[in-house]
């Protein structure tokens, strides 16, 4: 891939969007989030071509990450584009047709119904018009039934009288009845009364013709793909939007078989540098296992967000510690700088929370405390130390400061749960009682105790607590399980005063 594509007059380097793909009818438009890399680039600020590749596939490590606008199949079809059809444009025509009666598009697929199918009569002439359908008159005993049950009972009865058949019967007994006879005698079936259907079946030569759409679809977006050199992870997510994930139609099989072959191919844009990243590999120091932080962010617009983080790496360059990982806001991958952390970082599987330093410093201790066989370790340790020395932090001067929170919440004592559950059964206990004396504001206060002192109770509380304050940007603080249990027991006893 030339990737002095993104170096503007400067010679500078930018986080344009790669140009729009142009086949004969359909276009491919890359509508990717610029902004997290533009300020990656702005921060970094790659000096070679060289390192701006490294960056860019670092960065774009992922087809997910990447956001493709292009027609899919049917809206190609139902537009008629370009007139690309040709002669098939009764395709577009009787699409509606199509798709209510004979072509299944469940998960985006392309498949004929094998059956005959009931269509209406105006519906029926439009299709059979085209001369690519079988119609009959011909009805199963089942086909009779859904046509019968469609019409109103008193069309029935005013059937079954002219047909001398008990019109005196409900509906489904009725239906029955004269399906047996459409069954002997069709023709005696009064299509003034009640209204029939036509049953069709597409012809070998339809088929023909979609299988044709399918691959002229397909041929345009590899055509326009060509116009230039793509990234990898870029012609993934194309072929991943159109994707049916339904690898038994044709449409299906052949998207299915180009993502088979991207994943199977080292070239088509993938970076041509073994850099691990754009900062220097020696100050990477990569945790095994990762873990899943969450913290409030600043980036350098000042704009504020709440980020959970499947943090990978720490790395250092220039005085400055970056968090690098798998963003769950993003859906991507990036790079955080440490000094622009508000807070303190939440441990997302514990709920701990711990300062920016503190875990900084967990994690190199952990990495001096066991034995690495990445030779780079002794070189992370050394040179985070070497920092540490000449700072009181691992950041620059211009940081700001965040409140330190050392004491990280503990699991509740066994003891403290024992006490909950007993607790909780004592408030079932009187929340029972003061119903069934209708003392009903006692019987309420019981009931809440009930979900602040019973142990999984209050992790759901917890859980939930923690969901919506992340929803809006906040962080949550847990409820203790001690704390739990003097509220409840306050509120057990204050039922119990009431109810006595």
């Amino acid at each position: 891939m030339d990737y002095t594509y993104f170096q503007n007059e400067k010679g500078n380097f930018t986080a344009k969007k790669l140009p729009t793909a142009k086949g004969k009818f359909i276009s491919i438009k890359d509508e990717s989030d610029q902004a997290d890399f533009q300020d990656e680039i702005k921060e970094h600020k790659p000096r070679t071509i060289d390192e701006f590749i490294t960056g860019y596939g670092y960065y774009y490590d992922d087809s997910t990450i990447y956001d493709v606008d292009l027609e899919t199949f049917e809206e190609a079809i139902q537009k008629n584009k370009g007139n690309w059809l040709g002669d098939k444009k009764w395709l577009s025509t009787y699409w509606a047709e199509l798709l209510d009666y004979v072509i299944d598009l469940e998960d985006g697929g392309v498949t004929f119904k094998n059956d005959w199918s009931l269509v209406s009569d105006i519906d029926a002439e439009e299709l059979i018009s085209t001369g690519l359908f079988q119609f009959s008159k011909s009805f199963t005993a089942a086909q009779w039934k859904v046509m019968l049950k469609k019409n109103k009972v008193n069309a029935l009865r005013q059937l079954a009288e002219e047909l001398e058949i008990n019109a005196d019967q409900k509906k489904e007994p009725l239906v029955n009845e004269l399906t047996k006879v459409a069954l002997k005698q069709s023709e005696k079936i009064n299509t003034e009364i009640v209204h029939l259907q036509v049953s069709i079946k597409p012809m070998a030569e339809l088929k023909e013709s979609l299988k044709w759409a399918v691959d002229t679809y397909i041929n345009d977006i590899q055509q326009a793909l060509k116009s230039f050199d793509y990234p990898k992870m870029y012609i993934k997510a194309v072929w991943e939007h159109i994707n049916p994930y339904n690898n038994k139609t044709h449409l299906g099989k052949l998207v299915s078989q180009e993502i088979k072959n991207i994943e199977n191919s080292n070239s088509l844009g993938a970076p041509i540098n073994n850099q691990e990243s754009w900062i220097d590999a020696k100050t990477k120091h990569t945790l095994k296992p990762a873990i899943k932080i969450a913290f409030e962010y600043t980036n350098q617009e000042n704009e504020a967000t709440r980020r959970e983080l499947r943090l990978d790496a720490i790395m250092f360059e220039n005085g400055l510690t970056y968090f690098y990982g798998f963003c769950y806001l993003a859906n991507a991958t990036r790079t955080f700088r440490a000094d622009r952390i508000e807070k303190d970082i939440a441990i997302v599987e514990t709920g701990e929370l711990i300062s920016v330093e503190q875990l900084i410093k967990q994690q190199l201790e952990g990495l001096n405390n066991h034995s690495n066989e990445n030779p780079l370790a002794k070189s992370v340790i050394q040179k985070a130390n070497a920092q540490n020395k000449e700072k009181s932090s691992l950041f620059n001067n211009n940081q700001k400061q965040s409140p330190t929170n050392n004491q990280a919440p503990q699991k509740p004592s066994k003891s403290s749960v024992i006490v909950g559950w007993l607790l909780g059964l004592a408030a079932i206990g009187g929340a029972g009682s003061n119903f069934e004396n209708k003392e009903f504001f006692a019987g309420m206060m019981c009931f809440f105790a009930i979900f602040l002192v019973i142990p999984p109770i209050l992790n759901k509380l917890n859980a939930k607590n923690k969901k919506m304050a992340e929803e809006k940007g906040a962080i949550s603080s847990n409820l203790t399980q001690k704390s739990a249990n003097i509220f409840g027991l306050i509120l057990i006893l204050i039922a119990a005063f009431i109810g006595s």
